[in-house]
């Protein structure tokens, strides 16, 4: 009887055991499995979650760039600035002046001087509409060369603060328009161009193509202090 005692307690404490063992197993089971669903929520965050700030490196980078491009756009415009001053040398006089009343300019023989230009709100029994003014400027025209020349008063043209004035005509014994024709050699032409500009104009240009075959021009310039 004792003998069949001892067994059963062997085989209690074996049972035990084999609980004990299985307990254990299923513990790093479960252990295993919250380790792989931590990772998975890991990936997870980092792949559509993740977004990282740029680095203060990529931000100077960024700076120096749009700085860079910056300074190739203010190069750009120097060298556009001095191409301009080449194209228009022709705007300033043999003594380095710019062109401008009393000024004569010469293009292949054909000289043209701005002989005076005058402000008048009211010229004749004309008068300006409100918040304008006329300016009358006078030109004499010379053709030095050997033969004829064409001449057209279209070939200038006029700007007030910027913006384009066309002339307008006035029927008025003091104005001697300036019309289109013939110039024969060693003649000369005189005439005016009157512009309906605002009252408040501090500059005018006006630009003459004098000789458009060749597209040359010269630029004369008013100022409004001059009158």
């Amino acid at each position: 009887m004792k003998d069949q005692d001892r067994i059963d307690d062997q085989e209690r404490e074996v049972e035990d055991r084999n609980k004990s063992k299985k307990k254990k197993g299923h513990g790093a089971l479960y252990t295993v499995l919250v380790i792989l669903v931590l990772l998975l929520a890991a990936f997870i965050w980092f792949v559509f979650f993740y977004h990282p700030e740029p680095s203060s490196t990529t931000s100077q980078n960024s700076s120096t760039t749009v700085t860079d491009e910056a300074n190739t756009a203010d190069d750009t415009a120097n060298t556009t600035t001095d191409k301009t001053t080449t194209d228009n040398a022709t705007d300033t006089n043999s003594s380095g002046e710019i062109n401008t009343i009393g000024t004569e300019t010469d293009i292949n023989g054909l000289k043209q001087t701005l002989t005076d230009a005058q402000i008048n709100q009211t010229i004749g029994t004309t008068t300006a509409p409100e918040g304008q003014t006329y300016l009358k400027v006078d030109w004499t025209i010379n053709n030095t060369t050997s033969g004829e020349l064409g001449f057209n008063p279209n070939n200038y043209v006029a700007y007030a603060n910027g913006n384009q004035v066309q002339p307008v005509r006035i029927d008025d014994p003091t104005v001697n328009p300036l019309t289109a024709g013939t110039i024969q050699p060693g003649g000369s032409v005189t005439g005016s161009l009157v512009y309906q500009i605002p009252t408040t104009w501090s500059e005018v240009q006006i630009y003459s193509h004098i000789n458009p075959t060749t597209n040359q021009e010269v630029e004369y310039r008013i100022s409004s202090d001059q009158l």
